[in-house]
């Protein structure tokens, strides 16, 4: 069951945000060099083509296209991958966003769960520190 945020919770996650900040505490990433590998390597065979080969994003793809589509955002934590919980982010390498009036195709046939994984977690390496720290402490909680 998920619980609403309390006052207190939401004071609390203000004051870890301030002592990240404050501190320089930066959540460490022990990444395995494989997964990195696999995940780098699957990115590139399988979304690069849309959202660059550094997953960069379309240029412009903030401004919607003459079919009222946006362009593929990046996913290198300039953009809102972030804003998204890992399970999010699964989901919608799974399902794709067709279904929700964007263009991109779901993968669940052609990458299994271990896959998609890799692919997150390759994703996850490239973003700064501010956003990944939010992300691991906040966003996945």
């Amino acid at each position: 069951m998920v619980r609403p945020l309390t006052r207190f919770s939401c004071y609390l996650t203000a004051v870890l945000a301030l002592l990240i900040a404050s501190t320089g505490f930066a959540a460490e990433r022990n990444y395995d060099t494989e997964i990195l590998k696999t995940g780098k390597t699957l990115f590139r065979v399988n979304c690069a083509s849309c959202h660059g080969t550094n997953a960069e994003g379309a240029p412009d793809w903030q401004k919607r296209t003459a079919d009222g589509k946006y362009p593929p955002p990046p996913l290198n934590g300039s953009a809102h991958a972030w804003h998204h919980p890992r399970t999010a982010l699964a989901q919608t390498i799974q399902q794709g966003t067709i279904k929700l009036g964007g263009s991109m195709p779901p993968w669940q046939d052609k990458l299994d769960v271990r896959q998609i994984d890799a692919i997150i977690t390759w994703l996850t390496s490239l973003w700064p520190d501010e956003p990944y720290e939010i992300w691991i402490t906040q966003v996945n909680q």
